[in-house]
């Protein structure tokens, strides 16, 4: 049986990212605000645009866009990377939503992959999974 792809939507994942920049380049203008007088609140400001832009990064990325479920198990594509899990492995599919929207994968040997959980068709991808996989648990 052939495979299907989800993806999730390209602009939420760019928007994501956009957004994790825009914390950076607030904290960097913070930090200008700030100034140099005070070394403490000059840094503050440094460190949370590092942390923004190292977020916006592994948004956009890293962190997996992609699924794509065919009979020997499930692809998770980034940008940087390709993770297979096969159906044996698979051991859960977990949904978060609230301040980090994710799926994280579990397997069984213990690799956990994490990615967004804004994908189009979400419902039809985790009954695909129950379909191929019933031993898979979803969590809600």
């Amino acid at each position: 049986m052939a495979g299907r792809t989800f993806g999730a939507d390209s602009s939420r994942r760019t928007s994501a990212a956009a957004r994790w920049l825009i914390a950076a380049g607030l904290s960097v203008q913070a930090g200008i605000y700030v100034g140099i007088g005070d070394a403490f609140f000059a840094a503050v400001p440094a460190t949370l645009a590092i942390g923004f832009a190292g977020a916006a990064i592994y948004t956009g990325w890293y962190l997996p866009y992609r699924v794509t479920i065919d009979d020997p198990g499930v692809t998770l594509e980034g940008c940087r990377r390709q993770i297979f899990i096969p159906w044996s492995e698979l051991r859960s599919v977990e949904l978060r939503f609230g301040r980090t929207s994710a799926l994280i994968w579990r397997s069984r040997s213990g690799r956990n992959v994490r990615t967004l959980a804004r994908f189009d068709g979400l419902s039809t991808m985790l009954e695909e999974v129950r379909r191929r996989s019933p031993r898979t648990a979803i969590v809600p």
